[in-house]
């Protein structure tokens, strides 16, 4: 959640065309943060995925926004079905971690001891009772937990799309003094003091763990935020797996945002096949530790975001960002828009777009526990013997280097053990590479990337892997590897 000064009097103009930018989505914004313009609504190319932090901005996603023709937030749950326009805008509604503290997890005597009991403790000093009493009257009256899951179930169960967010957790955050905005909360200006206190961490986990219990059982998607939260978030979607087994991958989950180190994320990917990673350029530029981010997170689990408070700056703030994973990645970004392209052609668009088809559709493959490619390459070097694998097909195509390979289970995914008898010569491999194309036939969308590291050894083997769906387009992007 960004509430970060507007750069400038009006957003920079994109030079894209507009049939390429209907294919960009803004998978994390908070367009009813400003007043919405329906003039501005109608001119907005890219699609968005708008955010809601409490119940007052809830009411705005679904009754303060009309539907337009080009981009639209909907009215009501009739017309949040409708697919009359492919810019329609998806709604996410949640509780934000910086409003936690309005929240009572249990039944409470008065206003004043439900708060009491989250900043102070029988230990504290004078100074800090002192901020407490002079930050109480500006406080909310607080909700029960109870209550406010019921009114989130309601909505949810109005709105089948509508996903869960943005929900949870922030170390870094300090309560302001005084009482709330009342939206649109940017035309606020006055600049709050903050108070010594945050919430804290405990009770904000009760608050976001109740949230995804109900996300899992409805079935719904996730936006998170985490600030200062490494270890606590690493944890919590850990514990989210065990407690909800395989329905925990039904759904996706979108890191917002995302401030975890490059290898915090490695070692998210390697356990949660539901978990994507999106980034902004207003949060995420701030520190450059985001471009080793893209560059260590997955193709297939990468989406882009404007985080931004007024919807006139998602198509600048989205494009930005994604010329930014383009760039990171290697990627083309489309200029023009042509149906059937193939994916080996695709651009950045076209990637990112078919990571956010992927993120809506959920249902997604557990990881494995045992990693077969490991266990194929174990096996192969424990053999010492110069024979055939099992089940070898020969491929006598265009590479003399390309040997033999072992198929594993040919499908959704599948494994190949290859055999590189050109020592340190890797002049063919783009011919080894079509060679797997051809043989791994009647699929669309298999990816292969090539990343040798050669041992001092003749015979050196690969461990090849993909990702696919029959019949349909790109799913993952393999690596061949060669160890």
């Amino acid at each position: 959640m960004c509430l970060s000064d507007t750069p400038s009097d009006q957003p920079p103009p994109v030079p894209v065309p507009p049939e390429v930018l209907a294919h960009v989505v803004d998978v994390h914004c908070h367009p009813t943060d400003s007043p919405i313009s329906p003039a501005l609504m109608d001119t907005l190319h890219v699609r968005l995925c708008a955010m809601a932090t409490r119940g007052s901005d809830q009411a705005l996603l679904f009754l303060h926004v009309g539907c337009r023709t080009s981009a639209c937030l909907l009215l009501s749950a009739s017309r949040w079905t409708s697919t009359s326009s492919t810019h329609a805008a998806l709604c996410a509604i949640g509780y934000h971690p910086w409003f936690a503290h309005w929240i009572a997890v249990k039944p409470f005597a008065s206003k004043e001891e439900h708060y009491r009991s989250l900043f102070l403790d029988p230990s504290s000093k004078p100074e800090r009772i002192e901020a407490f009493e002079r930050l109480l009257p500006g406080l909310p009256e607080p909700t029960l937990l109870s209550d406010v899951l019921t009114g989130l179930r309601e909505n949810l169960s109005a709105f089948p799309n509508a996903m869960l967010g943005e929900v949870g957790l922030d170390r870094a955050c300090r309560i302001p003094y005084g009482p709330p905005s009342a939206p649109p909360y940017a035309l606020d200006e006055t600049r709050r003091e903050l108070s010594p206190f945050t919430i804290p961490l405990p009770h904000q986990l009760a608050i976001l763990e109740a949230q995804l219990d109900l996300a899992v059982g409805l079935r719904r998607n996730v936006s998170v935020h985490s600030v200062k939260c490494q270890q606590a978030t690493v944890e919590l979607l850990d514990r989210s797996r065990s407690r909800h087994g395989d329905a925990w991958n039904t759904i996706s989950i979108d890191m917002h945002s995302c401030g975890l180190s490059a290898q915090t994320w490695k070692d998210l990917e390697k356990k949660h096949s539901n978990i994507f990673l999106s980034l902004s350029v207003v949060i995420n530029s701030r520190s450059p530790a985001h471009r080793d981010l893209i560059a260590t997170c997955s193709s297939n689990r990468i989406l882009v975001e404007s985080d931004y408070h007024d919807p006139a700056y998602s198509t600048s703030e989205t494009w930005k960002m994604l010329q930014m994973v383009a760039e990171v990645k290697g990627w083309t970004l489309e200029d023009t828009w042509e149906d059937d392209v193939l994916p080996e052609q695709w651009g950045a668009v076209r990637r990112v777009e078919e990571n956010w088809r992927l993120f809506e559709k959920g249902d997604h493959r557990p990881i494995r526990k045992k990693d077969k490619r490991k266990l194929l390459l174990e096996d192969w070097e424990s053999d010492e013997e110069d024979k055939k694998p099992p089940e070898v097909e020969e491929c006598g195509q265009t590479s003399p280097q390309f040997v033999s390979f072992m198929l594993g289970d040919v499908g959704d995914i599948g494994s190949a053990l290859l055999a590189w008898e050109g020592g340190e010569d890797f002049s063919d491999i783009n011919a080894v590479v079509q060679d797997i194309q051809g043989v791994v036939h009647g699929y669309r969308g298999v990816f292969l990337d090539v990343f040798p590291t050669v041992r001092p050894r003749f015979t050196t083997p690969f461990c090849v892997s993909w990702t696919m769906r029959p019949k349909d387009i790109r799913a993952d992007r393999p690596r061949v590897r060669c160890k």
